[in-house]
């Protein structure tokens, strides 16, 4: 118990100060590569807006999600039951009411880690109840949006959950603590029951026979060390693709996206490109990278510590200097290649920097 305490605690204060990235899926990208695409614009007219939710200490919004640039969600932490999520229709951010004394339908006392969809009418967030029925292990969260309204599932057998990914409306993967991994056929979620040992922080592929997964072991013989885990799953079973202690590794591993099966992306100590078995390192660079997300292989975006945004065009990296905000950590990206939203936070205060 004590064990699965202090991995929670531990994965709040990455959600909140990004020490570690956890997390869904962005925009719905292709799944075939881009033949000759023009190189991803730079020209942004950049503006910031503070999100706070009223008397509230922490508002710590962690993961974003949109289906266009005037439906746009962000999801996370936040010390009061109220405000775990916005939504962003065009001119600001409106908290959504998600409990039921504010006209939802969700019971309160709970934290989402993660959203993600699959279009305007089908949109899913996660996270942990702060009380299990009986325990921790029996706290995790699923809501649903179909449109209309934001409802809970009846699943309860599973540890808090921190990331969710989804090819199409039946083919779900969504995973957290104590290797807790469902997968939702379109009929019915099951427990996978994955290695306990692991907690899974990212999930991400290019269709149901490819799809990849991120978690983290701690291992208290040797210090609280962390070993990371890089899995691979081929339609059949998830396979382990190598393990490294971070400590020793040079390549921390923070968050997997695919934009395609040949362009195949890992965010951390620099962002890694797969390149046949390995993984070559496509950007060096002074900061740690929570997330990389874009709609071609000429316009992507790597956000991370201390306000650090960096673009691909197809032809080189280039950091976006003007945005200099040192005390704000982004955590996500969301594009569609005429906009961007780039979603931080200070530890206490939510910050959305969009470019236009």
């Amino acid at each position: 118990m004590r064990r699965l305490l202090k991995t929670i605690n531990f994965i709040l204060s990455l959600l909140c100060f990004m020490l570690l990235l956890l997390i869904t899926s962005c925009n719905k990208t292709p799944n075939g590569p881009v033949d000759n695409p023009l190189p991803g614009r730079r020209d942004y007219i950049w503006t910031i807006d503070t999100i706070k939710y009223p008397d509230s200490y922490q508002t710590c919004m962690t993961r974003i999600w949109g289906s266009s640039s005037t439906n746009l969600y962000i999801a996370g932490f936040n010390d009061v039951s109220r405000g775990q999520m916005w939504h962003y229709a065009g001119k600001k951010w409106e908290p959504v009411k998600l409990t039921v004394d504010e006209g939802g339908t969700i019971q309160r006392g709970f934290y989402l880690t993660s959203i993600f969809g699959l279009s305007a009418n089908n949109i899913w967030a996660i996270g942990y109840r702060m009380f299990g029925l009986t325990s921790e292990t029996d706290s995790c969260l699923i809501i649903h949006f179909d449109g209309a309204q934001w409802t809970e599932l009846p699943i309860y057998s599973g540890s808090p959950l921190i990331w969710g990914w989804g090819i199409n409306s039946s083919d779900i993967w969504i995973g957290g603590v104590n290797g807790t991994l469902f997968h939702y056929n379109g009929v019915q979620w099951k427990n996978t029951n994955f290695r306990p040992d692991i907690g899974i922080y990212s999930i991400y592929g290019t269709d149901n026979n490819d799809v990849y997964l991120i978690g983290d072991q701690w291992d208290s013989r040797q210090g609280d060390s962390i070993y990371n885990f890089l899995y691979h799953y081929d339609g059949l079973d998830w396979k382990l693709v190598d393990s490294v202690s971070e400590a020793y590794s040079p390549m921390q591993r923070n968050s997997v996206w695919a934009l395609d099966k040949g362009n195949v992306y890992i965010a951390g100590n620099g962002i890694y490109r797969k390149n046949g078995s390995s993984w070559e390192k496509v950007l060096v660079a002074n900061t740690s990278f929570s997330m990389i997300r874009g709609t071609s292989s000429s316009n992507l975006f790597a956000v991370g510590l201390y306000s650090s945004v960096y673009h691909y065009n197809g032809l080189d990296w280039q950091k976006f200097e003007q945005i200099n905000y040192p005390s704000i950590n982004f955590t996500d990206v969301w594009t569609d290649g005429k906009e961007v939203f780039i979603l931080g936070t200070d530890g206490l205060t939510t910050y959305v920097v969009h470019g236009k």
